[in-house]
């Protein structure tokens, strides 16, 4: 209505619709009920191409891509029903195509029926779900083959999705899992309960921190022990909060073999070189107790029986002369031999000698000193 509170007049409706038919972003072509167009709007103009006075006069299936047959019967049903609503092609004056959407519906006039289209352009939007939709196939086709086992969970820790793996690992079938909790798998092994409650308490942790979680879990499956290293992972919602987990399940049970053979193999390689030290030390010490037996000293020299009874008397604290005395040697003699046995016990001087002598276990205790006057 107008300030005054009349009725809008007929032209001013006019400029009114002329205008906003004119300035609107999305474009309008408004046809007859024979499929002729009538009028066409600049964004229409600017979408397709064509000036206004080429496309009045132009037949929807000229405009339409999806064919002259789909056209002419799409059209009709728009004219029976009053309405539509869809995503088609549009081409071009220079004969590329345009992806749009589109929306028409029935205008009536005071003389005649007109039919409008509202179109809008989603050629961005439908590459990207084009995009999307190839980037999810091969997402699949790389999970759907993968060797490990990959699965989601919700929050309730239902299965919503777990890959043909778990078939060929576990000889169960895709539905024995899908749309059931953890702890409601059916598993035909013994005692599952222990390595199903270890996943649970790992999926719940990453649903109350976000983050990811590994743990490794064996079970004993029909085809024997199995060894998994299990990775969850938060998928988030818009919201930040954790919509589901995904499990990736890697078989290590080959690993953990290799590992727990090497570690026998070295605690092995331990024992039996301590077993040979042990050797070692005991045959080094019958060498030692056999080289003093014989009288050989550290130097490697070896005492004769002479070198031995002059040490031992050396030891006592005699002269030379005293020795000689007791041995029925000339003093020269017992010098030339205590000259001898000096560098072989590695001594520099008699009282050295004789201290290296008692190490090396080679004096006679006092009990068994023979009586040299006796002897003599």
């Amino acid at each position: 209505m107008s300030a005054s509170g009349d009725r809008i007049s007929p032209r001013d409706a006019e400029v009114l619709y002329r205008g906003l038919f004119e300035s609107v972003p999305d474009a309008i072509l408004v046809a007859d009920n024979q499929a002729r167009y009538l009028d066409a709007n600049p964004a229409a103009q600017r979408l397709l191409g064509y000036d206004r006075e080429q496309l009045l006069g132009m037949r929807v299936p000229e405009i339409v891509a999806n064919g002259t047959e789909w056209g002419e019967r799409e059209f009709a049903q728009f004219v029976l029903t009053g309405h539509w609503q869809g995503e088609l092609d549009l081409r071009r004056v220079d004969g590329t195509l345009v992806a749009v959407e589109a929306r028409a519906t029935v205008v009536q006039l005071p003389h005649r029926t007109v039919y409008v289209s509202v179109i809008r352009e989603n050629s961005e939007e439908r590459r990207a779900a084009a995009e999307l939709y190839r980037r999810e196939q091969e997402f699949k086709a790389v999970v759907e083959s993968a060797p490990d086992i990959i699965a989601r969970y919700d929050r309730d820790l239902r299965c919503v999705y777990v890959n043909p793996a778990i078939e060929r690992a576990w000889g169960l079938a895709v539905d024995t899992f899908l749309g059931k909790r953890i702890d409601e798998f059916a598993l035909p092994v013994p005692n599952p309960t222990q390595a199903m409650s270890v996943l649970a308490r790992t999926l719940e942790q990453v649903f109350a921190n976000g983050k990811e979680q590994s743990v490794e879990v064996t079970a004993q499956l029909p085809g024997g022990e199995r060894t998994y290293l299990i990775r969850a992972a938060p998928e988030l919602a818009p919201d930040g909060t954790v919509a589901s987990v995904v499990a990736v399940s890697h078989d290590i049970s080959t690993r953990k073999r290799r590992e727990l053979d090497q570690a026998t193999l070295y605690r092995e390689l331990i024992e039996r070189e301590e077993r040979l030290h042990a050797l070692v030390r005991r045959a080094l010490q019958v060498g030692d107790s056999e080289r003093r037996a014989r009288g050989e000293t550290e130097s490697g020299g070896r005492l004769t029986r002479r070198e031995l009874e002059i040490l031992q008397l050396l030891a006592q604290g005699l002269t030379n002369g005293q020795i000689g005395q007791e041995l029925g040697l000339a003093t020269g003699t017992v010098k030339n031999h205590v000259g001898e046995l000096l560098p072989k016990l590695g001594a520099a001087d008699r009282t050295r000698a004789a201290v290296r002598a008692f190490e090396l276990g080679l004096l006679e205790t006092p009990g068994n000193t023979p009586d040299r006057r006796q002897r003599r």
